[in-house]
């Protein structure tokens, strides 16, 4: 009688852990992956941050969670899920939002050649001012041999990381880390803003100083 009820616990715990670990979303926040058929047959590189699935977590509207097998593509900017040996995507909406290794990918609306587009962006501050991050692949294109001597250059995936600001309730603006280019996203302060990074040695070519900067813009 005692192994028949340890043989029922081992049994409950593994169903139950399995469980956990895949819990795919409803069919309604479901999506085909893009699927770009076109691409050359050999490229370098990848167009994932990391091809591997891994354990993440998919919340709805801030309070229903799954958790799920998860994977970003940078190149489609789409959030895969893992079912069975069939990959979807996850709709992408405002309200859903997907944690992945240490990441919260969130979809956001930025500025772009003078368009306003959406796509998943990592919340690196947010306050009254937001601060984001996007990891983007692009696909450069290959290069022929000029000469016998000469050597080909496949096509291949290159990694990016670009970032934007929102001042509150506008669109995320494209800047890069630099004193110029933040300080002109918050132009209204700028003379506050040059005397703060004068007095506090701040570069901002780094994420963690920008985000120290973004504190001391808000509690203006």
């Amino acid at each position: 009688m005692r192994y028949i009820v340890i043989i029922f616990l081992l049994t409950s715990t593994l169903s139950w852990a399995q469980s956990d670990r895949l819990d795919l979303p409803t069919v309604y926040i479901q999506n085909s992956v893009t699927g770009k058929n076109n691409l050359p047959i050999k490229v370098e590189g990848s167009p994932y941050l990391d091809e591997a699935f891994k354990l993440g977590t998919v919340t709805v509207s801030n309070d229903t969670s799954y958790k799920t097998y998860l994977r970003y593509n940078a190149f489609n900017d789409e959030i895969e899920m893992q079912d069975g040996e069939k990959v979807i995507a996850l709709m992408k909406r405002d309200y859903i939002t997907a944690q992945l290794n240490g990441f919260n990918y969130r979809v956001i609306k930025f500025m772009e050649d003078g368009k306003i587009r959406q796509g998943y962006g990592i919340p690196l501050y947010t306050g009254d001012t937001s601060f984001y991050s996007r990891y983007q692949v692009v696909l450069r294109e290959g290069k022929a041999a000029n000469s016998s001597y000469g050597k080909e250059r496949p096509p291949s995936f290159e990694r990016e990381v670009l970032y934007y600001i929102a001042r509150e309730g506008k669109t995320a603006e494209p800047v890069r880390l630099t004193k110029k280019s933040i300080i002109e996203a918050l132009s209204d302060q700028k003379a506050s803003l040059d005397r703060y990074c004068k007095a506090e040695k701040l570069k901002l070519k780094t994420e963690a100083e920008v985000i120290q900067l973004l504190r001391h813009y808000d509690s203006l």
